[in-house]
């Protein structure tokens, strides 16, 4: 299989830092080590709205409510998507129809992989281990 015949990893996001403006969307990343460091960007924040909540004593308010107390960390993603003004999907997908419907799925994506984070880094550490 020849180099060009392999499909490439990017990940589509705003370049604002120092220097000329790479080609636009072409700035290479493996997506899947991006993806696994944002979940772990969200695990984190998800400890501090815990504990914010906890100190503040909103956690059983919040957990009573069916659909928010289950679904906060998709929530919190979704936020951090808009905050952080990523964009995941649009290298794949292409522009969706409204600028929203693109951070609501980038923010399920991220918290989608939360599952697979705890996979890589449980066999980092497996193989640290051994």
């Amino acid at each position: 299989m020849s180099r060009s015949s392999v499909p490439s990893c990017e990940l589509n996001v705003h370049y604002n830092g120092p220097g000329p403006v790479p080609d636009e969307g072409n700035i290479p990343v493996y997506t899947l080590g991006a993806l696994i460091l944002l979940a772990i960007t969200l695990g984190i924040v998800m400890e501090v709205v815990n504990a914010a909540m906890m100190a503040l004593k909103l956690d059983e308010m919040l957990s009573k409510i069916p659909v928010f107390g289950t679904q906060l960390t998709v929530g919190v993603s979704i936020l951090m998507v808009w905050l952080l003004d990523i964009s995941l999907l649009a290298r794949y997908a292409g522009q969706l129809r409204e600028n929203w419907i693109q951070i609501v799925i980038d923010g399920i994506l991220i918290a989608g992989m939360i599952p697979v984070k705890d996979a890589v880094v449980g066999a980092i550490e497996k193989g640290i281990r051994a």
